[in-house]
């Protein structure tokens, strides 16, 4: 996650899905954020800040729209539109960019903030490729599967763990890759039931806490894909359900 992503498409598109999640699987209002925030780079990632509401939480996109158009881009905004309306907001570490501290970014989150909750893991561009390691740089931009396993492994009650993956420039082989990041978080987590949700170059990994309701999640994400137009894959170890 960088500051100069915030309110953009991409970023719209993620919060109306983890309050979704949030009120039609967890039963719960309240996220709990795991940015990986990395330092600007004046890139043109980040500009794609006019967008149509499309069936999503208008009042979401107000909000965000406001940020960008007031130059007041940055994480920490969040509390002003989750706050007033009552969730529970937490945002870990949020000031501490990977790789430039020491200590365990993932470890250090608390396990109350894991609890009946959404965990968004939201690194630059998702879980690491299999078959090219990145470069020292690009690291703090990718999770590790057992990095994602650590944090899947807090987890209590209701929550559930998405994870933001952008996905690659060929679009034909974005739904194969995708699968095969489900099916190797699903291996990570001993065969627990993994979705891939995906529109474009943008997608989700989503898995249910053990003690949640598999069946609840993966029709709120059922629904949620047919509405928006979205797609919608399933792995639980080796086996495939599209």
């Amino acid at each position: 996650m960088k500051d100069q992503y915030f309110g953009d498409r991409r970023d719209f598109w993620k919060y109306d899905l983890l309050m979704e999640l949030a009120e039609r699987a967890v039963g719960h209002p309240r996220l709990t954020i795991l940015p990986m925030l990395t330092r600007d780079d004046g890139s043109a990632e980040g500009k794609l800040t006019s967008y149509p509401v499309g069936g999503r939480r208008s009042e979401l996109r107000e909000f965000l729209w406001g940020g960008v158009k007031d130059g007041r881009r940055s994480l920490p905004r969040l509390h002003c539109f989750f706050d007033p309306i009552g969730w529970d907001l937490a945002l870990h570490d949020h000031e501490w960019l990977p790789g430039e501290r020491s200590g365990d970014y993932f470890a250090s989150l608390p396990t109350r903030l894991a609890a009946d909750a959404v965990v968004f893991i939201d690194p630059d561009i998702g879980l690491v490729p299999e078959k090219r390691a990145p470069s020292a740089g690009n690291r703090p931009k990718y999770v590790s599967y057992d990095q994602a396993g650590g944090v899947f492994r807090l987890l209590r009650g209701t929550s559930v763990l998405v994870i933001y993956q952008h996905l690659q420039f060929n679009a034909h082989k974005r739904e194969s890759d995708l699968q095969a990041k489900c099916r190797r978080l699903s291996q990570e987590l001993s065969g627990r039931r993994v979705w891939g949700l995906w529109a474009g170059d943008l997608a989700f990994v989503v898995c249910a806490c053990p003690t949640a309701d598999d069946g609840v999640v993966g029709q709120a994400l059922e629904e949620y894909a047919s509405r928006l137009k979205m797609r919608l894959l399933c792995e639980a170890g080796s086996l495939s359900t599209p």
